[in-house]
Parts: structure tokens; C-alpha cells; sequence
């Protein structure tokens, strides 16, 4: 098991399902300023339009171009808001009716309580939101690297053929495509990249 390229792939989702939960802050703009977050962004873009999105996010950093405040408001407008743009949650859109906490919600919850998880936002926020769906995917694969944990190998592959991979790329791309502001219109393109990278890696364990 090539635990250092899974750990790579831990990193790059961490990252990715964090500024989807919630908006950058002062600490990670430090990051990406001063320790060259995406200079040093741990995957190799496996398509052009990923390698386009890294580049771009480099020179944002690079030359201390980035709005906070911007980031923020993108976040509420595509991500958290009352009618955000690219509705993050699985079910929105793999269920007929398009409606929050259909099946898809209820197997996502099952999948998490199989490893103990539990949502703390249990009725509130959907346990399928993208955030919380890439959240379990790095639980799983730090479950792979530190233990060898064959069970939680075979997860994540469900988890990702099953759940993830049948909606996120419709999903980030429709937040790039909704967005003129640097940051989210390249970030959700990066993460798609990673996930599909990911399967990828796993497939070849």
C-alpha cells in the first residue's frame, strides 16, 4: 500500500473539503500566502483544465491578490446561503424530486454510522453535503495509513462509486461556473481533480 500517495491525496482533501464547509479565514490566507500552500499543492493535475486552476491559484497567492472578504461572500452565494448556487448536498441532486434529506441522505448516513460517525448537525445540515461527504473520505483514508485497515480501503472505494464520484463534478463545476471571484472559480475545479485522482491511486492498492 503506497501510503505516501494516499497521504498526499489526505492532505489535498482536507484542504478542499475545508473552504467547501466554510469560507477562508485569516489563518488559512496566511498559509496560502506565506507558506505556499498551492505553490506546494501535494497532487500533479492529472487534466489540463486542473493544471490551469493550480496555476491560477498559484499566481493569486503569489502575488497577495486574494480578497477575503470576496471569498466570503462567494462562499454564502455558492455554498452556504439560503439558495446557494451549486446545492451541495447529494440528494438536490440524484433524487427525482430534488428535495434535501431524501434517500441518498439517509444511505450516506448509514455508510458514516457504520464507522461510528454521527453528523453533529444531525437535522440541520444534511449528512450528503460535499463537505462532510469529503470529510469521511479522509477519516477512511487516515484509517488506511495509520492502521493498514483493509475494511476502510474497501469503503472508501464504495463510498466514492457509490456516493461522491455519481454527483460532485456536476456539482463543483456548476460553483466554478457561478462564480467570477479567483479562488471559487479554480478551488472546485482542484478538488474535483483530487477525488478523481484518488480513485485512481486507490484502484491500484
Amino acid at each position: 500500500m503506497d501510503k505516501n500517495t494516499l497521504s498526499r491525496h489526505m492532505l489535498a482533501l482536507h484542504i478542499a473539503g475545508k473552504v467547501l464547509q466554510d469560507a477562508p479565514d485569516e489563518v488559512f490566507l496566511a498559509q496560502a500566502h506565506e507558506q505556499a500552500l498551492f505553490s506546494d499543492w501535494p497532487l500533479t493535475p492529472s487534466t489540463p483544465e486542473s493544471t490551469a486552476a493550480l496555476d491560477a491559484l498559484k499566481d493569486l497567492f503569489a502575488k497577495g491578490k486574494s480578497d477575503l472578504g470576496a471569498m466570503r461572500l462567494e462562499h454564502l452565494a455558492l455554498f452556504s446561503g439560503p439558495s446557494p448556487a451549486a446545492r451541495p448536498w447529494e440528494s438536490v441532486w440524484r433524487e427525482r424530486d430534488k428535495l434535501l434529506f431524501g434517500e441518498q441522505t439517509m444511505l450516506v448516513r448509514k455508510a458514516y454510522a457504520e464507522w461510528g460517525l454521527a453528523n453533529e448537525g444531525h437535522g440541520r445540515e444534511p449528512e450528503d453535503s460535499i463537505s462532510l461527504e469529503i470529510a469521511f473520505c479522509v477519516f477512511l483514508l487516515h484509517r488506511i495509513i495509520e492502521e493498514g485497515d483493509v475494511k476502510a480501503l474497501q469503503s472508501l472505494t464504495d463510498f466514492l462509486d457509490e456516493h461522491l464520484l455519481q454527483w460532485a463534478e456536476p456539482c463543483l463545476r456548476k460553483a466554478s461556473e457561478s462564480t467570477s471571484e479567483p479562488f471559487y472559480r479554480n478551488m472546485p475545479l482542484l478538488c474535483h481533480d483530487a477525488l478523481q485522482s484518488l480513485r485512481t491511486a486507490i484502484s491500484s492498492q
